[in-house]
């Protein structure tokens, strides 16, 4: 008896959820799916603050436009079908579906939203208008960033370890350009042009004279170098300013490179 209580409770709360998402998509979603910059419809007689209709937003193209939800939910609270009308709709596409598994997967998907955004999301954007949503808007802004088809994009592509991230929505110009033009030499085809431009000489000479303690004086004026490069935590503040003045590779020699191998 508890557990057809249970499952009576759970088809009201999932009946409940998706109800919601479906009015959110009228009311935020076009003819042509594009999400509107404001609300229409009953959302948009709510008068809104111009930082929830911006979560409400992002949430539906979390839920819409990354792998947080699959094809049966997405069919579901934007064509506005039953389950079993989604289940034909998915069928007709040559997946091989029946109603239950449609709504086992739409149960799924609705758990996962929930677990990583809060049980209380949808209530307390919608209804509790006066409560912060912070908590909200970094775990959206993580969920985004973790089910995109660019998750670990950055990682994957540079050749260079990348601080803990602290989720934010916004910075500014400068913080992205400083960013940008930080990354863009370690990017990892950047790495492999270079190496493919380094003399193999050269790599056999250098190791020979960081091996050696009888050096000609050009030979042990280029091991120094070689060493203050090496060895940064014996760098002055000066000489890695110089360093990485010297070291960073001109507009000009990046377009070429990223030309050839990007």
């Amino acid at each position: 008896m508890l557990n057809k209580e249970r499952g009576v409770i759970l088809m009201y709360e999932m009946n409940t959820f998706t109800k919601q998402i479906k009015e959110l998509v009228r009311d935020f979603i076009d003819e042509n799916g594009v999400i509107l910059e404001e609300p229409r419809g009953v959302t948009g007689k709510q008068n809104y603050d111009t930082r929830r209709i911006k979560f409400l937003r992002s949430f539906l193209d979390l839920l819409l436009h990354t792998r947080i939800t699959r094809k049966a939910f997405r069919f579901y609270v934007t064509k506005c079908l039953t389950m079993r009308e989604t289940a034909k709709e998915l069928q007709k596409q040559g997946h091989d579906i029946c109603d239950s598994t449609v709504q086992s997967m739409i149960w799924r998907d609705q758990e996962t939203i929930l677990r990583v955004l809060g049980k209380d999301v949808i209530k307390d954007i919608l209804v509790y208008t006066n409560n912060d949503i912070s908590v909200y808007e970094e775990r959206l802004i993580a969920a985004l960033a973790k089910y995109s088809d660019n998750a670990g994009l950055m990682e994957s592509k540079l050749a260079l370890k990348l601080p803990l991230p602290v989720m934010v929505g916004e910075i500014s110009e400068e913080e992205f350009d400083d960013f940008y033009f930080t990354i863009l030499p370690h990017l990892k085809t950047h790495m492999k042009a270079l190496t493919e431009m380094i003399n193999p000489k050269v790599v056999g000479y250098s190791k020979y004279i960081l091996g050696s303690e009888i050096l000609s004086e050009i030979d042990s004026q280029r091991k120094n170098r070689l060493l203050m490069v090496l060895k940064g935590d014996e760098v002055s503040t000066n000489d890695a300013e110089d360093i990485t003045d010297e070291a960073f590779v001109n507009e000009f020699a990046w377009e070429n490179i990223a030309g050839k191998h990007v």
